[in-house]
């Protein structure tokens, strides 16, 4: 398995995933940062496969570029943010996957040192199976590195969408693929530089992304109304309570 590290201008982060790393599963880092603070850490580590961008992509074109290096591999994309425990690895590296699964991982969510989110498989697997377009409204599946897929090149993030495009990004895994659910924990801590605290005016440019969705996989406008206001009432509970 190949973990896919698109980074920008963070140290921290990278670090502590190149310190986890097991052997059988390789690290590739797609670097985005106008500076050389990454390349730094990884000058002479022969495990880690390294690739620096000649001019900033932007954070979508990045993933899309290491998706583009990971051809026909089984991939799962790691942000600088996101870890996996060392026993974690080791367990994942002993797993067997199959081309026409997608495998979820548990995941939860930390900010100030507290579980901020963390929604349990049974609710996952309702949402999938009854709801999948509910993704795009509402990410019910957690950060990239939850999720662990085959590469066959045929799906890439849409650089049309500003805001929301993991969950347009794993609605796209889904269909035609089968969803198996791995008992094994991903952990995402809050960080100051993302693209969440860089966007302004936050709910207008998701709501440009919903239109845009809307348009894209032809949801009815009943829908469309029931999956916005779902999305904000299920928010509303997860700010307030895990569930």
């Amino acid at each position: 398995m190949k973990l896919l590290l698109p980074t920008y201008n963070f140290a921290d982060g990278p670090k502590k995933i190149i310190k986890s790393i097991q052997p059988g599963i390789d690290l590739i880092i797609v670097d985005n940062s106008p500076t050389d603070l990454i390349k730094s850490l990884v000058a002479g580590n022969k495990s880690i496969t390294y690739h620096k961008n000649l001019k900033e992509l932007g954070p979508v074109k990045n993933m899309n570029y290491g998706l583009n290096i990971l051809k026909s591999e089984f991939i799962s994309i790691i942000h600088d943010d996101e870890f996996i425990g060392n026993n974690e690895l080791k367990r994942l590296n002993d797993l067997s996957f199959k081309n026409d699964e997608i495998y979820l991982l548990n995941f939860i969510v930390i900010k100030k040192k507290k579980i901020n989110e963390n929604i349990r498989n049974t609710l996952r697997k309702f949402f999938i199976e009854k709801f999948p377009k509910l993704i795009l409204f509402i990410n019910f599946i957690g950060p990239t590195a939850s999720v662990i897929f085959y590469n066959d090149n045929q799906i890439k993030f849409d650089e049309n969408v500003k805001f929301m495009f993991d969950v347009d990004f794993y609605y796209q895994l889904f269909i035609n693929r089968k969803i198996k659910f791995i008992d094994i924990g991903v952990e995402s801590h809050h960080k100051e530089n993302t693209v969440t605290s860089r966007t302004k005016f936050k709910k207008l440019v998701e709501l440009k992304d919903f239109i845009y969705f809307k348009k894209k996989y032809s949801i009815g406008l009943l829908k469309f109304i029931f999956y916005v206001l779902f999305s904000y009432i299920c928010r509303a509970i997860i700010k307030f309570r895990v569930i």
